[in-house]
């Protein structure tokens, strides 16, 4: 593996993609004006390693007459590998103290609250481990000293689960949740970082898995809503 040319912002999506494909279904077909990574007899798989707001759009328009599912790689453990300016010397390896959780979807569901009731909507979430390259050649941003990311590659996948409706959506909440919660009790009693518990109730919220029952000074308070 000598050379940045092997490395691209590609290669963990297309090692997914493949994955989907097995060697048998179609990929990059068109479908309804949109390019679809892989069509699984009458399934359209999404692989979204980006933003899900650059994608809402399309989501939405083929949902109407396709069944699709999105993938979603959460990467659980990533191995940091460093090359020299011209891609070919790896100067050091490491292992990045990040770990992605299962809740980091969160993140990206804000963009998409409103489509996972949808019939058509399947989300997969990958776990996996990934090898991340990057290339010392002063081309990168100013918080990695021009460290520049140069790809991602994909080195195994541990689990994948698969959300198919509200009930399923619903087990991102804090198992021996009350029946009445707040952002509040979600953080004080539940232990749910601040940084993500407003994204929860919002996506929560918006896509019908969880409403709205009254409000307690400024504090909103939910309840579950049974399937």
């Amino acid at each position: 593996m000598s050379g940045i040319g092997l490395y691209n912002e590609t290669s963990l999506h297309n090692a997914i993609k493949e994955i989907y494909a097995k060697g048998m279904y179609p990929t990059e077909v068109e479908c309804d004006g949109y390019v679809i990574d892989v069509i699984v007899e009458n399934e359209l798989i999404e692989i979204q390693t980006r933003s899900y707001s650059s994608i809402k759009t399309k989501l939405a328009t083929l949902l109407k007459n396709h069944k699709i599912r999105l993938v979603y790689p959460l990467i659980v453990e990533k191995h940091i590998r460093v090359l020299d300016k011209m891609g070919k010397k790896i100067l050091h390896e490491r292992r990045s103290p990040k770990r992605g959780r299962r809740l980091d979807v969160l993140n990206e569901l804000i963009y998409i609250p409103h489509l996972l009731s949808h019939k058509n909507f399947t989300l997969d979430v990958l776990s996996v481990n990934v090898l991340e390259t990057r290339c010392d050649d002063g081309k990168g941003s100013w918080r990695r000293k021009g460290v520049r990311i140069a790809g991602r590659e994909l080195t195994n996948i541990i689990k994948t689960e698969t959300f198919t409706d509200l009930e399923s959506f619903r087990s991102l909440l804090p198992l021996n949740l009350s029946n009445e919660f707040s952002s509040r009790s979600l953080k004080e009693d539940h232990g749910v970082s601040p940084r993500i518990v407003n994204k929860m109730l919002y996506v929560l919220d918006r896509s019908g898995a969880i409403q709205k029952i009254r409000k307690d000074g400024n504090l909103h308070i939910y309840t579950t809503i049974n399937s």
